[in-house]
């Protein structure tokens, strides 16, 4: 559970920064997330959430953060050259 101290835009912004750092370093860890985004879609069931998890802020982001239970091969990029502009 990813929550701020209040359910502002600068708390939102916050948050995804978190997240954003979270995300990078479980993928560099060699982990892998998914999200369980629907509950913290609803007003009624964050209030739920917060008070399940006991939390003082916001629930902001539910995700579930692991090993993959199989290896999937990473998907096709394209060179670096295809990109930048000459």
């Amino acid at each position: 559970m990813l929550s701020t101290a209040h359910d502002t835009r600068a708390d939102w912004v916050r948050a995804g920064m978190a997240l954003q750092s979270l995300l990078l370093t479980a993928t560099a860890r060699g982990l892998v997330a998914s999200f369980v985004d629907q509950s913290m879609q609803q007003p009624r069931l964050r209030l739920k959430v917060a008070a399940v998890l006991n939390l003082d802020g916001a629930p902001q982001c539910l995700l579930r953060v692991g090993r993959a239970m199989e290896e999937v091969p990473a998907t096709p990029r394209r060179p670096l050259t295809e990109l930048l502009l000459k």
